[in-house]
C-alpha cells in the first residue's frame, strides 16, 4: 500500500494521462494468491501453456473485432488497435437515431438489467424478466465505454460472440422499452405480445429432483455467529422447493418437487464421491469447490462465480 492518499484515490483511469491513480490495485492475501496459482495450474492442464493461452486471447480479440465490424449499434471503445488490450474490452453503443436524445444513459441501465436477473417492468406493468447472461458488464470507472467484458484465453470463442450477441440484443430490447417509456408520457400505449417463453418447472412434474449445494451461499454471519443461509433458505422454499441441511436420501424425499440438499462443508474429493458417485443427486451448485471427475449429476450443474480460473 502506498498510504492513505492514494487509498482514497484509487484506482481510477486518468485517461488524460493515461495510467491508473491510486496506490492499490489489487489487495494481496494468501488465500487470492493460492486460489490464483491454482486457477493457473487447472488453466495450464485444460487449455495448455500460457503461450496457447495468449493465443487464444488474441483469436478471441481478432473474433470481437470482426463481430464488432459487422454491428450495426456496437463498436470498441479503443479506436487504435494496436492498443486494444487482450484480456478486456470495452464496448460501446453508437446509434445516431438517438444521439441527441438524452435517453442513452437510460437505455445502457435497462438493456444491463435484462442481461442479469432484475429484468424490467414496461409501462404497462407487465414485467420482462432479465437473461440472466452477463451481470459484470459495467467499464471501469473513467474509462471509455458502455460495456466492458472478459475476453481471456480460458474463454471458448463461442461464448464470446454469444456474449456480444446477448449486448446487442439486450441493447435494442431496452431501446424499445425506453422509447415506450417516453410515448407513455405522451398518452400513448403498446399492447405487450402475448409470451411464448415458459418460465415454469421444466422436467417431469411429478418426480423428485435432487440438488446438491456444495458452497457456501450467505456469507454474513448470523446470530449464532456462522454463516446465515436463511436467504438462500426462503428463496428455495418460496418457490416451492425443499431446503434440507445435510445429506438426503432419495428414496425418502418427496415428489414432484425439488429438494437442496445445502452441505458446504463438502470438500474432499473422497467426501463428495461418496455422496455423488450413483448418480445420488440429479444437479450440483458450487462454487470453488472442485467436483472430481467420477461424480455423476444427470443434469448437470451451475458455478457460482465461474469467472475467475479457478471455478471452470
Amino acid at each position: 500500500m502506498s498510504g492513505d492518499r492514494l487509498v482514497a484515490v484509487g484506482p481510477l483511469y486518468d485517461p488524460q494521462g493515461d495510467k491508473m491513480l491510486g496506490g492499490v490495485i489489487n489487495t494481496y492475501s494468501a488465500l487470492a494468491f493460492a486460489e490464483t496459482t491454482f486457477g493457473l495450474l487447472r488453466s495450464e492442464r485444460r487449455l495448455g501453456s500460457v503461450e496457447n493461452l495468449n493465443r487464444r486471447s488474441t483469436a478471441n480479440r481478432d473474433a470481437i473485432n470482426d463481430w464488432v465490424s459487422r454491428s450495426p449499434v456496437l463498436r470498441l471503445s479503443v479506436t487504435e488497435p494496436e492498443r486494444r488490450g487482450a484480456a478486456v474490452t470495452l464496448l460501446e453503443v453508437v446509434d445516431p437515431a438517438l444521439e441527441s436524445s438524452g435517453l442513452h444513459a437510460r437505455i445502457i441501465a435497462r438493456s444491463k438489467q435484462l442481461l442479469g436477473y432484475e429484468g424490467i417492468t414496461h409501462p404497462d406493468g407487465n414485467h420482462e424478466p432479465g437473461l440472466d447472461v452477463a451481470r459484470y458488464v459495467n467499464a471501469f470507472p473513467g474509462t471509455p465505454g458502455d460495456y466492458r467484458a472478459w475476453i481471456g484465453g480460458v474463454r471458448a470463442p463461442d461464448d464470446i460472440i454469444a456474449l456480444l450477441d446477448n449486448l446487442q440484443y439486450a441493447y435494442l430490447r431496452a431501446k424499445a422499452a425506453v422509447i415506450e417509456e417516453e410515448m407513455a408520457k405522451l398518452g400513448e400505449c403498446f399492447p405487450q405480445p402475448s409470451s411464448t417463453v415458459e418460465h415454469g418447472r421444466k422436467g417431469n412434474a411429478g418426480r423428485a429432483y435432487t440438488v446438491l449445494i456444495a458452497d457456501l451461499i450467505g456469507l454474513r454471519n448470523g446470530p449464532d455467529g456462522t454463516p446465515d443461509h436463511s436467504e438462500l433458505r426462503a428463496h428455495v422454499e418460496a418457490r416451492g422447493g425443499v431446503f434440507h441441511l445435510g445429506p438426503l436420501c432419495r428414496e425418502a424425499v418427496e415428489p414432484g418437487r425439488v429438494h437442496f440438499s445445502y452441505q458446504p462443508d463438502l470438500s474432499t474429493a473422497a467426501e463428495i464421491l461418496q455422496q455423488t458417485d450413483k448418480g445420488q443427486y440429479d444437479a450440483v451448485i458450487a462454487a470453488a469447490t472442485a467436483i472430481p471427475e467420477g461424480a455423476v449429476f444427470s443434469e448437470g450443474g451451475v458455478r457460482i462465480g465461474a469467472g475467475t480460473g479457478n471455478m471452470q
